[in-house]
């Protein structure tokens, strides 16, 4: 008998192929939310690979009218591949432009580390610790080039010219407030040099540009002679050693393992830590938003291992997280207990409380730092003083008051003001290595341009995560098996998904300079759009042989940093929907007319007892969007 042998088994590829081919329906519908998608991708302009004056899309939403109309008339991407996408530049060119390259991308580097001090915060003030230990921060960054030397970065000289300018406004709010009293006004000259000496020594010292170490002993020999005493078994630890025992903790906070010897130093940090931590308070200068994030009490437990294979480690875990603030909070602690000497009674002309008389001339919130205690004027200490005298007599006692005017801590006004006016000096420096690059660059431009697009921190890739929205009904494995230039099955279809692109498209149909229509730019935006796909879909865990869901998407595209989270229901107003998805507006309507969610404006709590919000938001609740 015969034997009949059984089918050959279909390939996968195959058999999703013809899975596809066998539902139009699916496919089309696949065709149409890829032609949708690639429109945006295609649709989107330069905004600054050449211009000088755009360069960021901060600069590009705050600029005028007739700059918007400038950047219109910028290439859009699907033109950029027809003008330049033959001249990709190829691997000579990228030789000779490597050392360039090194110095664009280290003032790019520089840019996001300022735009991620300045924007990536839901506060109204800008914590400084965790950007001491760039280098860019602390100090500016020479660029050599033909024409001489340039430099970038030194973000915290930038940020105490800022900071300057509103402690400035405060002091003189604070002048006429007391003038408004019956203080005697300084002369012009005399209230003038109070405001420059007063507001410079404030915005260097919150700024962290003043290096308060000059007004300390010597704390590296205060260390070295501590961590020698401790070697001996007999020393005894009492409370005259509790400055010396700081600065060992403020090394640690510093450095970590790197500053000890890991053999020898771990019982002199274990007594140094049960020393100082159990005492650290107010009274010795610990206060403040950094003491607050220090977290020494796990310092504490960390230290007191006793074995050392998992005591350095945890102290290290702990720098890493902690580590900045602490060394911050500990220097305030070192200054507060070498240079507190106390002010007279009648020096104070400042009575800190929660309760005032209805007559009682407040101090002015100051929005420039961290807030401060609530202070009212003792008038009856002023005397004679003039506003000029009152102004030093007020920054002195805030000095010396622990916690007030607090290092590293600056207002976001100031730290995005900064950012712009860096953004803008960048700029012209960009120019220039650009320029003198222009030789080797003809094809980098559109680089760039793509670079940028793809960065999933860049400012257009909001747009390009809502057009993902197009495609949530589909596998990543369908979209490949789909859309790949080899695929069989983009090859039956390609002239008709050109046309369905086109019909898309936001912008002129890219056109040569005979008039001719480019019939490549599908093409093209496939090869570039495809890896964004699963870059993003990656990104959030979701399974190539997985589908997303188009709620999920939506909400994905919400700005998170504009919204707010208030036991545990979000706020989210109208700016926050801004780059989302016209979809999810419509989604935020049909939870409210369900009663899943509310719109309005909510009560918010303030100093001066609950009020309404300033605007309306949607208030979904956090469990809702968790199941998408």
């Amino acid at each position: 008998m015969a034997l009949v042998s059984a089918p050959a088994p279909v390939p996968p590829l195959e058999a999703r192929l013809r899975a596809l081919s066998a539902n139009p329906e699916r496919l089309q519908r696949l065709k149409e939310g890829m032609a949708r998608f690639l429109a945006v991708f295609l649709s989107i302009r330069d905004a600054g690979v050449v211009r000088q004056d755009v360069v960021e899309p901060t600069i590009v939403e705050r600029a005028k009218k007739e700059d918007r109309r400038k950047l219109a008339r910028r290439p859009s991407l699907a033109q950029a591949f027809l003008d330049v996408g033959a001249y990709l530049p190829t691997v000579e060119s990228l030789q000779d432009a490597h050392e360039f390259e090194g110095l664009l991308r280290r003032i790019r580097e520089v840019r996001q580390m300022e735009y991620k001090l300045s924007h990536k915060t839901t506060t109204l003030h800008v914590l400084l610790a965790p950007y001491l230990r760039y280098t860019a921060f602390r100090k500016s960054i020479s660029i050599p080039l033909k024409s001489g030397t340039c430099s970038v970065g030194g973000t915290r000289h930038r940020l105490a010219a800022w900071v300057k300018d509103e402690v400035c406004e405060w002091l003189q709010t604070i002048g006429k407030t007391l003038e408004g009293i019956g203080v005697d006004a300084s002369e012009p000259g005399e209230f003038a040099r109070a405001l420059e000496h007063i507001s410079n020594a404030v915005s260097r010292r919150i700024s962290l540009v003043c290096d308060e170490s000059s007004s300390l002993p010597d704390v590296d020999a205060l260390r070295t002679t501590l961590l020698t005493d401790f070697a001996d078994p007999e020393f005894e630890v009492d409370e005259s050693h509790f400055f010396a025992c700081v600065c060992v903790l403020l090394e640690l906070a510093a450095g970590g393992s790197t500053r000890f010897d890991v053999d020898r130093d771990a019982p002199a940090i274990r007594a140094c830590a049960g020393m100082v931590i159990p005492h650290l308070d107010e009274e010795v200068g610990f206060a403040g938003v950094n003491a607050a994030r220090s977290h020494l009490q796990k310092l504490h437990v960390a230290v007191m291992q006793r074995h050392p294979g998992p005591f350095w480690p945890a102290v290290d875990t702990w720098r890493a997280s902690s580590g900045a603030f602490a060394h911050l909070a500990l220097a305030d602690v070192l200054f507060y207990l070498a240079n507190s000497e106390p002010l007279a009674p009648e020096r104070r002309i400042l009575r800190a409380g929660t309760v005032f008389a209805d007559d009682a001339v407040r101090l002015p919130p100051a929005t420039f730092c961290a807030p401060l205690r609530e202070y009212e004027v003792a008038v009856e200490r002023i005397g004679d003083s003039t506003t000029a005298q009152c102004l030093w007599l007020i920054a002195a006692q805030l000095l010396h008051s622990p916690g007030e005017l607090e290092r590293g801590i600056v207002s976001r006004s100031a730290a995005q003001s900064a950012y712009y006016e860096a953004v803008q000096e960048s700029a012209t420096l960009v120019a220039q290595v650009r320029q003198a690059t222009e030789h080797l660059r003809v094809g980098i431009p559109l680089r760039d341009f793509l670079r940028q697009i793809i960065d999933r921190e860049s400012f257009n890739f909001p747009k390009i995560r809502a057009a993902m929205c197009e495609l949530s009904w589909f596998s990543w494995e369908e979209i490949a098996d789909t859309f790949r230039l080899d695929s069989p099955l983009y090859r039956g279809f390609a002239d008709e998904f050109q046309t369905l692109t086109a019909s898309n498209l936001t912008v002129e149909l890219p056109r040569n300079s005979y008039g001719a229509a480019y019939t490549g730019f599908a093409r093209d935006g496939l090869m570039f759009g495809l890896p964004m796909i699963f870059t993003e879909r990656h990104a959030r865990g979701i399974s190539t042989m997985c589908s997303s869901t188009y709620l999920a998407d939506l909400v994905q595209t919400l700005n998170f940093q504009r919204c707010q989270m208030v036991n545990g229901v979000l706020w989210v107003p109208k700016r926050a929907l801004a780059t989302a998805h016209p979809g999810l507006l419509e989604v935020l309507k049909h939870f409210v007319s369900t009663g899943h969610a509310r719109h309005g404006r909510p009560w918010v709590s303030s100093a001066s007892g609950r009020k309404k919000h300033t605007a309306d938001v949607y208030q979904v609740p956090l469990r809702l969007l968790e199941q998408f």
